[in-house]
């Protein structure tokens, strides 16, 4: 713990950070770095070593050329509400210089491009929650989700989505659950990591030239992340892994310190996509990069690790 929050260290060989600010007065840029402002001291901490800054203060104040410097270096700004849960991101408006070509591309993919992708994504994404599930054990409910990964259409026309998605958190966390149930602790847990991972895949979607608004599957005129809501599906269950275990463990549902710290350092962590070791943050890169080219890589997690 720092006087202005807590200072993570992402890897240490390559220098990776999450800066998370709780109880700082002001931020600032100098000389290339984050200057931190708290009770008449200053801090300094240098641009090129971070990788995400989480604000989880509602009073901090952060100067238009800091903002500025952040999106230039394409770095991840997390803002937190009231509760502690992620609620916008700050972005550049474009990470690359092909922005407008890759748009025109997006524009043109084809409805059988959409279906075929979907298909492919969403049978890849119920094959990660069955083998997830075999390996806390739950043998027989993973081999129903396996024999709905293998049903999947055409845009998932049969829905084999929903009908796995019961089956999957009726055997984690009870057949009360629901993900709609807001007022579910387990959801906030949930909501949480997910929105850490969105915050990682809108980040890559910007780097790569990608426009967030023109997705795959998901439509929305209030989702300005459609994209990237498309892409962070087969990632989920990285996050579901490290809550179930914390729930199993400590029995403790609510949004703490300690557990938002846990979530955040998932991304510290490896998963094996064709046959690499590489680190999540990275294999996200690689999926984004590949799906510009429609084409899905088999991931494997280290469910071991999370």
């Amino acid at each position: 713990m720092y006087p202005w929050g807590t200072f993570l260290f992402y890897n240490l060989r390559v220098g990776w950070k999450i800066i998370e600010i709780e109880t700082a007065e002001r931020l600032k840029l100098f000389i290339g770095n984050l200057l931190i402002f708290k009770n008449d001291q200053k801090y300094t901490i240098p641009l090129n070593d971070i990788d995400v800054l989480l604000l989880d203060n509602l009073y901090v104040t952060l100067s238009q050329q800091l903002i500025a410097e952040l999106s230039l270096r394409n770095i991840l700004v997390i803002c937190c509400d009231k509760k502690h849960v992620p609620c916008a991101l700050i972005l550049p408006i474009s990470g690359n210089y092909n922005s407008l070509k890759i748009l025109q591309k997006q524009f043109k993919w084809t409805e059988a491009q959409k279906g075929e992708y979907w298909q492919k994504n969403i049978s890849l994404k119920i094959f990660q929650q069955a083998t997830l599930l075999k390996y806390f054990q739950f043998t027989n409910e993973s081999k129903i989700l396996i024999s709905y990964a293998n049903e999947v259409l055409f845009y998932d026309k049969s829905n084999r989505e929903g009908h796995a998605s019961k089956l999957y958190w009726s055997t984690l966390f009870g057949n009360k659950f629901s993900r709609d149930d807001e007022l579910n602790p387990i959801n906030h847990l949930l909501n949480f990591g997910y929105a850490i991972l969105l915050s990682y895949v809108a980040k890559s979607c910007v780097k790569f030239g990608l426009d967030m608004r023109v997705a795959v599957f998901h439509k929305s005129f209030s989702n300005h992340f459609a994209l990237a809501t498309d892409l962070m599906e087969i990632f989920r269950t990285i996050v579901d892994c490290c809550i179930y275990k914390i729930i199993n463990k400590s029995n403790i549902k609510m949004l703490s310190p300690d557990i938002k710290r846990n979530l955040i350092e998932l991304f510290t962590k490896q998963v094996n996509i064709d046959a690499q070791k590489v680190y999540i943050s990275r294999a996200i890169d690689l999926y984004v990069t590949n799906f510009l080219l429609f084409k899905i890589l088999i991931i494997q997690c280290n469910y071991d690790e999370y």
